[in-house]
């Protein structure tokens, strides 16, 4: 399959589409993208604009994104920004923020530009649930009309504070399931 972005007249890509290689395909069994180009044209007007783009970012630097441009001089794709206040790094291929994202790896972080426009600095913690939420499985009652938490399994029993809770602590560090069969967790590898 053939990638083709079809261009406006600023060279911005407005639109991607997906074309069987028999069409860019000559004679010799070469791919050849004005053939591809011609093919196009002949259903959406000989005034459309459009370049080929590779999925595997083999031509053109990377793949042509919806909102994205094309740079004519250079011949390649510049991916469009995330946030305002983004720039491109150096090879123009990646947008970056402003300012670094924090390290600590214990929690995620994501951008919010509102955040940066106030501060200087974008970078919030993700939020995560807590922990008395985190092992609830949520049902709705349609009887009385409210969410209501279900024991997730038969050995886990209410602790003091109307929590469902294992009858093993879960471990401090890993990713873990709970064994029903062997009343323990069992660590796993996402």
């Amino acid at each position: 399959m053939a990638h083709f972005a079809k261009l406006n007249e600023n060279n911005e890509v407005i639109e991607i589409l997906v074309i069987h290689n028999n069409e860019v395909t000559d004679q010799n069994g070469d791919e050849v993208e004005e053939l591809g180009i011609d093919f196009l044209k002949s259903i959406y007007g000989e005034t459309t604009n459009w370049k080929q783009t590779s999925y595997n970012s083999n031509i053109r630097g990377t793949f042509a994104e919806i909102g994205g441009i094309y740079k004519e001089d250079e011949d390649r794709f510049v991916p469009s920004s995330p946030f305002p206040s983004w720039v491109l790094n150096e090879d123009e291929t990646e947008w970056v923020p402003p300012t670094n994202k924090p390290t600590e790896d214990e929690h995620g972080w994501g951008w919010n530009e509102s955040l940066y426009n106030e501060t200087g600095d974008g970078w919030e913690e993700l939020y995560t649930y807590p922990e008395w939420i985190q092992n609830r499985i949520w049902v709705w009652n349609i009887d009385l009309q409210y969410f209501e938490a279900i024991q997730p399994y038969p050995s886990w029993s209410l602790n003091e504070n109307g929590l469902w809770k294992a009858p093993v602590d879960y471990p401090e560090s890993g990713d873990w399931d709970w064994s029903e069969q062997n009343l323990n967790w069992v660590e796993y590898t996402p």
